[in-house]
């Protein structure tokens, strides 16, 4: 084994001074032996790169990163914390990809070759209202073996939620986020990760019932508050992006000229989805069907017909004023 790994060091030193094995050469000169010396980590068979890129938007975080971002700001949400120091934890985050040992060697080689300035832009989007976390965890441990569960998230931007389970979900939303109750947050999480059953194409958690909230509660409860708090801010982006796709079911208030933006405005009573869904099930036409037909819809599909249901009844009524 001695042997070995001695050729191994051999054949490494070889290599970074250009020389082939057993042939002849004259002993260089100690300025040109170690012009390119052999940094310890390159011995271990370690090959660091510190120009991979960083991660500059929330999608692009790895799961670990998610987490350990949450759990630094769910701490500071109640606190002032100066912006460079804000910044500064976030990078030491976004520059450390998983915790192993060599990824944070590479984190510690790259900030003593780059300085915190040059790395300072990395950081913006986390203060970009424009940026949005639309990617749940995928899956969450709870618990310790052998009494280890299990539980999954729903997929991106909400793609295999039902328009049922999205109204129940953003309901204990609003209230998190107006009274700050942190039972609505144990809510939440209890309504978007279940457990598992046998997987389908499109999702591979146990069909949402509001039947089995209180059950599926009782798993989700332990779930740490950090991870929780980063789910309500993945739901946040998707119910961001799903305003922004149809303005027409989410008007946004236009800013009328010398109107300041930031303006305090009285907020409008909250109306849950639970309504919409009504609507459509009592609609003559009934273009899902039945009320708990509609329930099974998804949210992106249902959502994208009913903006494009109210565009033709706008349509129809400027053409009945103009005749």
């Amino acid at each position: 084994m001695r042997h070995f790994i001695a050729w191994e060091v051999y054949c490494l030193r070889l290599k970074y001074w250009n020389v082939k094995p057993f042939e002849k050469q004259t002993t260089p000169s100690m300025k040109v032996r170690f012009k390119k010396p052999i940094k310890w980590y390159q011995i271990i068979g370690w090959d660091i790169d510190i120009n991979n890129p960083i991660a500059q938007h929330w999608n692009d975080l790895t799961e670990w990163q998610i987490r350990a971002i949450g759990r630094f700001m769910f701490n500071t949400r109640n606190e002032q914390v100066e912006t460079k120091l804000f910044k500064q934890i976030v990078l030491s985050i976004l520059i450390v990809p998983k915790p192993s040992l060599k990824n944070i060697v590479k984190s510690v080689i790259l900030l003593s070759n780059v300085t915190f300035s040059e790395l300072e832009q990395y950081t913006d989007f986390v203060f970009d209202p424009k940026e949005l976390l639309t990617r749940f965890p995928n899956r969450i441990k709870i618990g310790r073996w052998p009494f280890c569960k299990t539980v999954y998230g729903p997929a991106p931007r909400l793609a295999n939620t039902t328009i049922e389970e999205l109204s129940y979900a953003d309901t204990f939303y609003y209230k998190w986020i107006t009274e700050n109750n942190i039972d609505e947050l144990h809510r939440l999480t209890a309504i978007l990760y279940r457990p598992s059953v046998e997987p389908t194409p499109e999702d591979r958690r146990i069909p949402f019932s509001s039947l089995t909230l209180e059950s599926n509660s009782r798993i989700t409860d332990d779930i740490p508050l950090h991870i929780k708090f980063m789910i309500a801010h993945a739901y946040y982006g998707c119910r961001e992006n799903f305003i922004n796709r149809h303005p027409n079911v989410f008007p946004r208030k236009k800013v009328a000229e010398g109107e300041e933006e930031n303006a305090p405005v009285k907020p409008k009573p909250y109306q849950p989805f639970s309504k919409i869904i009504d609507s459509f099930a009592m609609d003559e036409v009934q273009i899902f069907g039945r009320h708990q037909q509609v329930e099974k819809v998804f949210a992106p599909k249902f959502l994208s017909i009913y903006e494009e249901s109210i565009k033709r009844e706008r349509e129809k009524e400027r053409n009945r004023n103009t005749k």
